[in-house]
């Protein structure tokens, strides 16, 4: 069987692989069953996990491909697309494509459950999940030293390693999409906090994602210097994360190339 030509994104950060960026392959393999290669946008059979459709707008392709959970890094103008979705992250990413009823909204990562070797015992009350643009910030750092059972989670970590220390955590914030993914694929509490400016797009991708389970008008989680563990352990009461199951359902449905 040839092997399934995927887009994703290869970039590096510190030399390290980003989670989210190299999810897509791992993920793709375990699915389908098949040795995943990559590809440019121009050339790919499938693009999945990530905030890549901007590689795949209107004007950048010769031939269609299949879009299977991706979504926009931030939002842009509406436009008629000729590609195959067969899945899209959320309803912002959906309603930015003019032409097409997508009915299947959920990032592919909520699949990551399929990766996970075994169910670790809990070691943490609190994981903190940093984007790699945030991995400096001096307030999680204090937060960790100050506060027993608080562990922070490298998100340019190999797969397997980041699975396993979510799955650790009792409750998990993250400032980085892909940590709350994998929390909300175990059903871990969560909760998004926005730590500076510098991640990309204003809470597109945060509020696209969140769509896909009905959540409407979502804001970070108040994390400072003045934030101590008890207002972290509230998270739990408020976690609710409608349709998990059927999202997850469908997504592994309608991944093309089964």
């Amino acid at each position: 069987m040839k092997p399934l030509k995927v887009y994703w994104s290869t970039s590096l950060k510190n030399g390290k692989k980003n989670f989210g960026d190299w999810l897509s392959p791992v993920l793709c393999e375990a699915i389908s069953n098949r040795k995943v290669v990559w590809a440019p946008p121009h050339k790919c059979d499938l693009a999945a996990v990530g905030s890549i459709l901007q590689k795949f707008t209107k004007n950048w392709l010769r031939k269609p491909t299949n879009i299977w959970g991706s979504g926009f890094l931030e939002q842009k103008p509406n436009f008629a697309s000729k590609h195959t979705f067969h899945a899209i992250r959320g309803q912002y990413s959906a309603n930015t494509i003019t032409n097409k009823n997508i009915q299947i909204l959920g990032d592919p990562g909520l699949l990551c459950y399929l990766l996970a070797n075994s169910v670790p015992v809990k070691k943490y009350a609190l994981g903190i999940v940093p984007h790699y643009k945030d991995q400096d910030n001096i307030i999680i750092d204090e937060f960790a030293k100050n506060n027993n059972h608080v562990v922070i989670i490298d998100i340019l970590s190999n797969t397997e390693l980041f699975l396993q220390q979510i799955q650790e955590c009792e409750i998990v914030l993250s400032s980085s999409l892909h940590g709350l993914i994998v929390a909300d694929t175990f059903k871990i509490p969560n909760a998004w906090i926005c730590l500076s400016d510098l991640v990309r797009g204003e809470g597109f991708k945060f509020r696209d994602y969140y769509s896909a389970f009905g959540i409407d008008n979502v804001l970070p989680f108040t994390f400072n210097h003045k934030t101590i563990l008890e207002d972290v352990e509230q998270i739990p009461r408020n976690y609710k994360r409608t349709n998990l199951e059927n999202i997850q359902q469908k997504l592994l449905q309608s991944f093309p190339f089964a």
